[in-house]
């Protein structure tokens, strides 16, 4: 699979209501002790030889009657560290040069072409991790969680979602698609042995407070969702074109939420079901 381009920028960094300061790049750092207790399942019966948090968001726009693909952002937390990336699709890429994407997506197929299969998605968050170039992971096995929000909205962007190594292992919470039980199993000499489960952060929410926006109140105000016009929440293709800066400050921002949402919300339920944060 060739490299996708990619854009980082530095993660917003605000404080939380009441000074507290949470840096995304400090993540792995400040909740080391989940991501440790990561490394094993049903009470230690299953041991992972890594642990890899991903946390995705896809941008795209109506055209024709489809989806259009114009970004999709990947966050990664791990004990390697923590990192917020995104790639652009063709269409999304030609839109910030502002040049005509008519011809370029004319047809079902283009369209299809620009999304990215789940086993992609692995193997970009461990490029992520691994700072552009693929550790070797021939042996043992790694542990991926990877966190939507709203998952039946994203799901859509999938070009694999029907497939049989997918829908085997998918149940529907609430409409969300979800892994159940068994993880989803994957295998090449690129990403080695993976076990990949499928999380959504809207399950996780009250009923009052399931939107991105919402829930991140949590986080203080300082953490929500960056505020755009609802015309470009429609239009995402238009803000592209008119402010590419403000564009990836938004797409970006979703998923270093989605991702500390997840964490909070995962030591809040250990330390009410334990009475401890792991």
């Amino acid at each position: 699979m060739s490299k996708l381009p990619l854009s980082t920028t530095p993660p917003v960094i605000e404080p939380m209501d009441g000074g507290v300061k949470i840096e995304f790049e400090k993540l792995h750092d400040i909740y080391s002790d989940i991501l440790k207790a990561l490394h094993e399942k049903n009470g230690g019966r299953i041991c992972y030889e890594r642990v890899l948090t991903v946390f995705i968001d896809f941008e795209w726009y109506r055209f024709g009657g489809r989806n259009v693909l114009l970004s999709i952002q990947i966050a990664v937390v791990s004990p390697d560290g923590s990192r917020n990336v995104i790639f652009y699709s063709a269409t999304g890429r030609r839109l910030k040069k502002k040049l005509s994407v008519d011809a370029h997506i004319d047809c079902a197929s283009d369209v299809l072409a620009e999304r990215l299969t789940l086993e992609e998605i692995v193997e970009q968050a461990m490029l992520i991790n691994d700072d552009g170039y693929l550790v070797n992971r021939s042996e043992g096995k790694t542990r991926m969680l990877l966190v939507i929000h709203n998952s039946v909205a994203e799901w859509s962007m999938l070009r694999d979602r029907d497939a049989d190594y997918i829908i085997k292992h998918i149940t529907s919470i609430r409409k969300s698609p979800v892994t159940g039980v068994h993880p989803i199993k994957l295998h090449d000499r690129r990403i080695g042995a993976v076990d990949l489960e499928i999380f959504d952060t809207r399950l996780l929410a009250p009923a009052k407070l399931q939107s991105l926006d919402k829930l991140s109140d949590l986080l203080g105000k300082k953490e929500k969702k960056i505020e755009i016009f609802e015309f470009y929440k429609r239009n995402m293709d238009q803000l592209l074109i008119d402010d590419p800066a403000l564009f990836e400050k938004y797409a970006l921002r979703d998923t270093e939420v989605t991702a500390k949402l997840f964490f909070l919300l995962q030591r809040l339920l250990n330390e009410l079901a334990f009475g401890y944060a792991v």
